[in-house]
Parts: C-alpha cells; sequence; structure tokens
C-alpha cells in the first residue's frame, strides 16, 4: 500500500503494515496515484505531470513528463502505461516505465478508468459499484 498526505509526504507499506520507504512527492493539483498490474510501480498524475516510483521504497524511476499529462491508464502489461497529453487529451504516448521507451498510442476516445489487476478488467463507477470500462 502506498499513501500520499495533504503535505505531499508518501509512505510505503508491507503486508505487516511495516513502513517500507518515503518519499517527498511534488505537490500538484488533483493528485492521482495508481498502482501497476504487478503492484511494483506506482505513478503518481497530477497538474500536468507524472512520477513513476518503485512501490517497494518509493525510489523514482521516472522523473519527467512526457507530455502534458491528463490521465494515465496502466496496462495489462508490468510497467507499461498509456498517458492521455493535453490539450484535450489530444493524443496519447504509451511509455515502458523500465526502458524508459515511448510510442505515440493511436488516436481515439477513452473512457478515464482504473484498471483491477486481479479481475484485468477497466472500471469506472456506477451508482456505488465499479462497472466494466472499455479498454483505453
Amino acid at each position: 500500500v502506498v499513501a500520499l498526505d495533504a503535505a505531499g509526504r508518501m509512505i510505503s507499506f508491507g503486508t505487516a503494515g511495516d513502513s517500507r520507504g518515503f518519499a517527498e512527492a511534488p505537490r500538484v493539483r488533483e493528485p492521482r496515484l495508481t498502482a501497476d498490474v504487478a503492484g511494483e510501480l506506482i505513478a503518481l498524475a497530477g497538474g500536468g505531470a507524472l512520477w513513476i516510483f518503485r512501490a517497494a521504497d518509493l525510489r523514482p524511476v521516472l522523473r519527467e513528463s512526457p507530455c502534458q499529462v491528463e490521465y494515465v491508464w496502466w496496462t495489462r502489461q508490468p510497467g507499461r502505461a498509456l498517458v492521455a497529453c493535453g490539450p484535450g487529451a489530444s493524443w496519447a504516448l504509451e511509455i515502458d516505465a523500465h526502458t524508459g521507451a515511448r510510442q505515440e498510442a493511436p488516436r481515439r476516445e477513452r473512457t478515464r478508468s482504473v484498471l483491477i489487476p486481479k479481475l484485468q478488467a477497466y472500471v469506472v463507477p456506477c451508482e456505488g459499484l465499479p462497472c466494466e470500462a472499455p479498454l483505453p
């Protein structure tokens, strides 16, 4: 589990509740934390920027924003993210967080959703319950 407080401090907890890592996160508007499908990487997106950390110890993996980041989806492949870039999510990038490789993704409409790893499904809130969303 990784938590982010209002002051911008992040902490990583192990399965026994022990703290495993600390980091000072950049202060951004509307921060969003998401974990990749393997639970090994954490993306912090907000304010048009993106940072990726190792979940275990919160060491930085990616410190530069590849574009004006508007939304981030982790893919079903560990370490791979799809990033909607602005203005207006007009284009997107596929990023391999492990290698830094990136390529432009096909242009199309995408629903803002979250990948639930064990279900291998993207979901959106609906009437208090998550509902399945199309692939981003």
